[in-house]
């Protein structure tokens, strides 16, 4: 027995913390719960509190800690940081701007809190004010992985999608084993005009990530029991794949258990991940576990197919796959490429994303299922489609984000336009509520000939 109650609580808090990595969040969180009953100015306690909390997606109890801790010392910091970090993941982000800005002031030095200030503003659409924070990090910590990928980000909100990638494989020849980095890297590398050879070449060098040997457990061949699929992804919410993935979940197969893994925090009210939920027949959170105790999770549900809907996809967990969980893996929906990761055996697409040529490409085998292999469900809340008053210009249109727009794409549509005089353009990207990234993209299609008065451009909204 320990009689040093300073140490007892520290080893209270790194239990806690043990507990949530190895997916014992409840267990977690009811410690920490006592802990702070016990020692209520405990920051040390409300912190890490505050942390399992957010993951867990009980984000008004999140906040409602860390403010007491800020409360208790406004000088420090780190509770200014931490909260904004709830914050962000709250959408309050004016408000965690404000917090993370208060820590850089309390410190100057504080590099973590320069990094929530970039990403603050991005999500506020200040590329500018986000870069200008990226820089101030990078003056304290010039070489800092972590903060790589969040850059990159902020380059391609302000429609510099090259200059992301230059900035990213620099850092990735820096640090070549980093799975993280080098997955930003060819996130960003799909939207560059590049040559296919050389995309692929760069996302089988994803290989020097994965140095665990796989080690698949044993396949149940019995005939009679139902096929047990895993469904691994981070976008099981109010989110474009999940749209995709709707089918998979609403319609399984009669001899299919289907067990989700969640690597998103939950979000109190999300309809869509509440539906999803209750279509599953078994459901795992793991926003909290690490990834040996995901690998563990998907092992002890004896899962026989893994089918990963994220890859290098902000939502991705593939080093949760390093030693292959699962006898067989696949891939599809939620990215566009080959994933370059030695243990994922299939790829399913169609012949359309995925033309017979292209398999060359690709680590994966490639399962095509013709005609096409994405079935869209609509949000319920989506108008019925109407036609435009019949004297209305022929209006064209893409909602898209601006890092897809290359310069072929502007190109096909200058042509377009002269090809249908009167015609408009209808752009809509949640980038262009940023003042500089609106700038540069109509400086790019000024510059590829398009007449930028027929251009009609919105930002984001519900």
């Amino acid at each position: 027995m320990c009689d040093n109650p300073f140490v007892a609580s520290r080893d209270a808090v790194t239990k806690a913390l043990q507990d949530a990595r190895n997916g014992r969040i409840t267990a977690a969180l009811a410690s920490l719960r006592t802990l702070q009953r016990l020692h209520p100015r405990d920051m040390e306690v409300l912190s890490v509190l505050g942390l399992l909390l957010t993951q867990s997606g009980q984000l008004d109890q999140a906040v409602h800690h860390l403010k007491t801790a800020v409360t208790i010392n406004p000088a420090l910091p780190g509770p200014h940081s931490n909260l904004a970090n709830a914050l962000i993941n709250a959408g309050k982000f004016k408000e965690a701007e404000f917090h993370y800005q208060a820590a850089t002031e309390a410190d100057p030095t504080y590099a973590r809190a320069f990094m929530g200030l970039l990403i603050a503003r991005t999500f506020l659409n200040d590329s500018k004010g986000a870069l200008n924070a990226a820089e101030q990090a990078l003056a304290l910590k010039p070489d800092w992985p972590e903060l790589s990928p969040n850059y990159a980000r902020a380059l391609a909100a302000a429609d510099r999608p090259a200059d992301a990638v230059e900035h990213l494989e620099a850092a990735v020849r820096r640090h070549p084993t980093l799975a993280p980095l080098r997955s930003s890297l060819l996130m960003a590398l799909n939207y560059l005009e590049r040559p296919a050879a050389d995309i692929a070449a760069a996302h089988r060098d994803y290989a020097a990530c994965v140095t665990a040997a796989a080690d698949p457990p044993p396949s149940d061949r019995s005939p009679e029991r139902p096929l047990r699929i895993g469904i691994l992804s981070g976008d099981l919410t109010t989110h474009s794949v999940a749209f995709f993935a709707d089918a998979i979940f609403r319609h399984p197969p009669a001899d299919w258990h289907l067990t989700a893994f969640s690597t998103s925090g939950a979000r109190a009210g999300d309809s869509a991940a509440a539906e999803f939920r209750r279509m599953a027949h078994s459901w795992c959170d793991a926003a909290t576990l690490s990834d040996a105790a995901l690998d563990a999770a998907i092992r002890a549900a004896h899962i026989d197919i893994i089918i990963d809907l994220g890859a290098h996809t902000s939502g991705g967990r593939l080093t949760a796959l390093d030693r292959k969980p699962a006898p067989i893996i696949a891939t599809t929906i939620g990215y566009p490429n080959t994933t370059g990761h030695p243990h994922i055996d299939l790829r399913i697409v169609d012949s359309t994303t995925d033309p017979p040529d292209s398999d060359r490409l690709c680590t994966e085998r490639i399962v095509r299922i013709d005609p096409c292999f994405l079935c869209y469900r609509p949000p319920t809340n989506a108008p019925a489609p109407a036609l435009p008053p019949a004297d209305a210009p022929i209006t064209f249109g893409s909602f898209n984000l601006l890092s897809k727009i290359s310069p072929t794409t502007l190109t096909l549509w200058r042509d377009t336009l002269a090809a249908v005089p009167h015609s408009r353009l209808l752009l809509k990207s949640k980038s262009f509520a940023d003042p500089t990234a609106q700038s540069n993209f109509l400086a790019r299609a000024r510059a590829a000939g398009i007449d930028t008065t027929r251009i009609d451009i919105i930002g984001f909204t519900d």
